[in-house]
C-alpha cells in the first residue's frame, strides 16, 4: 500500500468535514486508485498512481468552484465505494453486475445524505471511508478488521465532531 494512500485515508478520517475539498479530492483519489488498478491492470504502478492523483486533483478543484455539486459527487463516489466494499465483505466475490448495482445504490443514498445533512454527513462519510481504507489495508482477518474499523471510525468521528462544535456549522444555503 502506498504511503500516500495511507496519508489520504488518515486525512479523510480526521479532517474530511473540516476541509470538504479534501473529502472530495481524497475520495476522488481513492476511487481513482481503485478503478485505475482494475482498468489499467498490467500498467506500471506510477501510471496507476498518476491516474488516481489526477482524479483527486480534479475532485478538489471542482469542490472549490462547484461546492454543492462536488459534495454530492464526493458523496456518490464514497457511498458507491463503501457499498462495494460492504458487498465484497458480506458475500465475497460478487458479480460485476451486483457490484455495479451496489455502487449506484450506495452512491445515490450517500449523495443525497451528503447534500441534505452537509456537516454531519461529511463527518460520518469521511470518517467511515478513512477508517474503512485504513482497516482494510492493515488487517486481513474479517473480524479484527471490523473491530479496527469501528475504533478508527469512532475516533475520527469524535475528533471531527469536536472540531465542528468549535466552529460555526455551515448551512447548505451558504455553499
Amino acid at each position: 500500500m502506498p504511503i500516500f494512500s495511507v496519508f489520504v485515508a488518515a486525512l479523510l478520517l480526521f479532517f474530511g468535514q473540516r476541509l470538504y475539498w479534501l473529502f472530495v479530492g481524497g475520495v476522488g483519489f481513492i476511487v481513482g486508485m481503485h478503478l485505475a488498478a482494475q482498468w489499467m491492470a498490467g500498467q506500471p504502478e506510477w501510471m496507476i498512481l498518476a491516474a488516481a492523483v489526477l482524479a483527486g486533483v480534479i475532485g478538489a478543484v471542482l469542490a472549490i468552484f462547484f461546492q454543492r455539486v462536488a459534495i454530492g459527487v464526493g458523496g456518490f463516489l464514497a457511498g458507491g465505494y463503501l457499498a462495494q466494499i460492504a458487498l465484497a465483505d458480506l458475500v465475497g466475490t460478487a458479480s460485476p453486475q451486483a457490484a455495479g448495482i451496489a455502487f449506484i445504490v450506495g452512491g445515490v443514498v450517500v449523495a443525497i445524505l451528503a447534500v441534505v445533512f452537509l456537516d454531519w454527513a461529511l463527518i460520518v462519510i469521511s470518517a467511515l471511508v478513512g477508517a474503512g481504507l485504513i482497516s482494510h489495508w492493515m488487517v486481513s482477518d474479517a473480524l479484527l478488521r471490523s473491530v479496527v474499523l469501528a475504533v478508527l471510525f469512532l475516533a475520527g468521528a469524535a475528533v471531527q465532531a469536536l472540531m465542528l462544535r468549535r466552529a460555526r456549522p455551515r448551512m447548505i444555503e451558504e455553499l
